[in-house]
């Protein structure tokens, strides 16, 4: 009797555990680090940026950015050296300005396919002049 008792208390501790570690499982969810940066650029100028990172763990930068102002010229990824499986590297957006006038560039570390807030966020306020 004491064994079925002892069994049951078992059964009903590791079937709680495992509905809280669910929950905890369901919002992975991470708060986004936010930056603020300033830049200055000729109107057709083009620029980089240049950011960290490791798609081997899913994330990805993405650009937000007026086109009336800001041209996506090219994007590509740069792995550091050596590569390795699971290392990261840089991903380099070129942009060119269009106007002269002040316009911001959103720059998102996100999983594409989750609907959660970027892990990192770093917003440019750039002011395009003559």
């Amino acid at each position: 009797m004491k064994c079925l008792k002892t069994a049951s208390i078992l059964i009903l501790a590791v079937f709680s555990l495992s509905m809280v570690s669910g929950v905890f499982a369901a919002d992975r969810c991470i708060l986004p680090v936010k930056e603020e940066k300033k830049l200055t650029v000729n109107v057709n100028e083009k620029f980089n940026i240049t950011l960290e990172s490791n798609p081997s763990t899913g994330y990805k930068w993405i650009s937000e950015f007026d086109s009336n102002s800001l041209k996506l010229v090219n994007e590509t990824y740069i792995p550091d050296m050596p590569i390795r499986c699971g290392s990261g590297g840089y991903q380099i957006f070129t942009f060119k300005a269009l106007k002269t006038g002040k316009t911001d560039l959103t720059m998102k570390y996100i999983m594409p396919w989750e609907n959660c807030l970027p892990a990192k966020e770093i917003i440019y306020h750039i002011n395009i002049v003559n």
